[in-house]
């Protein structure tokens, strides 16, 4: 299926869940291709084959596209972007297909970023990869709990980042406002381990943990909290951490090496 040369306005509304409430929602290997989507609270949803070609977006108040991060190989050619709340790609949901993060370009801009609003839960015996360069930012709340595993593996000159979103060090001005917000410590809850996580499929690896470590609902601090389950970390930084960088809970074995734990 293909919409094509739609002009589709004043949609979007205030969502209650992530994958909810967008002006249009295409999956599958269906087409977007030169609509213009503007004066929407949030534009397009994708997952799968999706294709998303040449399409003009303006003045979105929050995020232009969202997807489920699935095996599928979506595409995104052509687009531009004037007024959006926020550039880059909200991740509404991880399909239970063992899928990879990869990058993508989007409106002009290279390699944006990932964002994650509230809680995004791997399902246990769901193995995540995350490529290198790939830039993960947290709003308020944000938390990613890892009940399968997340296999991180960046490279020494091209690292994974997990930060806030006022953080414009790591894939720019992302939420699109200058110089009106500043990174904190504390900016979002981290990155949990319970104890249905892999020990084997636990990795990260040349990768950066900013601006996090506030604490979580539960009680247990740490910007990475590792419940009862083995995680490798291996040339990883944590730094601008609230309450503490790294929180070790019940058995869980951690194995660490080359690793920093700064401010």
């Amino acid at each position: 299926t293909k919409i094509e040369n739609w002009k589709i306005q004043n949609a979007g509304g205030y969502p209650y869940d992530n994958i909810g409430y967008w002006a249009v929602s295409v999956s599958n290997g269906n087409i977007v291709s030169k609509c213009e989507i503007k004066n929407s609270y949030r534009a397009v949803y994708f997952s799968d084959n999706a294709q998303i070609l040449n399409n003009s977006f303006s003045n979105i108040d929050n995020y232009p596209l969202g997807r489920t991060v699935n095996q599928g190989t979506p595409v995104l050619i052509g687009n531009t972007v004037a007024n959006v709340g926020n550039i880059g790609i909200l991740i509404g949901a991880f399909g239970a297909d063992s899928p990879t993060v990869k990058s993508f370009d989007f409106g002009g801009f290279t390699n944006v970023a990932y964002f994650i609003e509230n809680t995004q839960t791997i399902a246990a015996g769901n193995v995540v990869s995350i490529d290198p360069g790939i830039v993960v930012k947290y709003t308020p709340n944000g938390l990613l709990s890892v009940n399968g595993a997340v296999k991180a593996i960046g490279k020494a000159n091209n690292k994974i980042i997990f930060t806030s979103i006022k953080d414009d060090s790591g894939a720019g001005d992302s939420n699109n406002n200058g110089t009106a917000t500043t990174p904190a410590a504390g900016d979002w809850y981290g990155i949990n381990y319970s104890g249905t996580a892999s020990d084997v499929d636990n990795i990260l690896k040349n990768c950066e943990i900013r601006y996090s470590g506030t604490y979580y609902y539960s009680g247990t601090k740490g910007a990475i909290r590792i419940t009862d389950c083995k995680v490798s970390m291996d040339s990883v930084k944590v730094n601008f951490s609230n309450s503490c960088a790294l929180g070790i809970f019940g058995t869980a074995n951690p194995v660490i090496k080359n690793s920093q734990f700064y401010n």
